[in-house]
């Protein structure tokens, strides 16, 4: 999904440029609501410009409802409705295989998709969205706690710049450096008014 990363990469660098330029400007916060909804937006409305000047005969593909009822889109459905609740049944009961049918079942759909006759081409989009949900729920609903390897340095340093509501390049660390932990995830608590563990 290049349309995913290029839009965290837009964001990276839209954080790191209005770090970089908005406090020589006389903005000392430049990580914080007002200037990340002005710029986003600024940003978000000239690429519908762009987008409406380059492709004016564009027309949505149809959706064909049959499809969704079909043998293989219910398949799809049902792995991340078996992530989610192997996911509950873990973090209650520490029963853990309906989550090891779901992770299997995603590491099945590859060869389905590959072998071409039981997942047909228009439900990809579908497996890809499907399965990155199964990915994301099977892990992250486990508990309401911060979960992983680093995700606690990167928490912390993610809320220095949304306490701070700017970037300090100057702090010596490694994770500090990084453009997702510390400057990206601060952005969107910011603008959406959630949590920095939501994200």
């Amino acid at each position: 999904m290049p349309a995913t990363g290029l839009s965290l990469a837009l964001l990276m660098f839209t954080g790191y440029l209005m770090n970089l330029l908005l406090p020589p400007a006389g903005i000392s916060t430049p990580i914080s609501t007002l200037p990340l909804t002005i710029v986003i937006g600024v940003i978000v409305v000239a690429l519908c410009v762009i987008a409406y000047r380059r492709s004016r005969g564009f027309t949505l593909p149809h959706l064909h409802l049959k499809s969704l009822f079909s043998a293989p889109a219910l398949f799809l459905i049902l792995i991340p409705v078996l992530a989610i609740l192997g996911t509950l049944l873990v973090s209650s009961y520490n029963f853990s295989a309906i989550t090891l049918l779901a992770i299997g079942l995603i590491a099945l759909v590859p060869l389905f998709v590959g072998w071409g006759r039981f997942i047909p081409k228009q439900l990809w989009p579908l497996a890809v969205v499907l399965l990155s949900l199964a990915l994301l729920y099977h892990r992250s609903l486990l508990s309401s706690h911060l979960i992983g390897a680093d995700i606690q340095s990167e928490y912390f340093y993610a809320s220095r710049v949304l306490a701070n509501s700017w970037w300090d390049s100057s702090f010596p660390t490694r994770i500090g450096e990084w453009s997702l932990a510390s400057r990206f995830r601060p952005c969107i608590p910011e603008i959406r008014s959630h949590s920095l563990c939501r994200w």
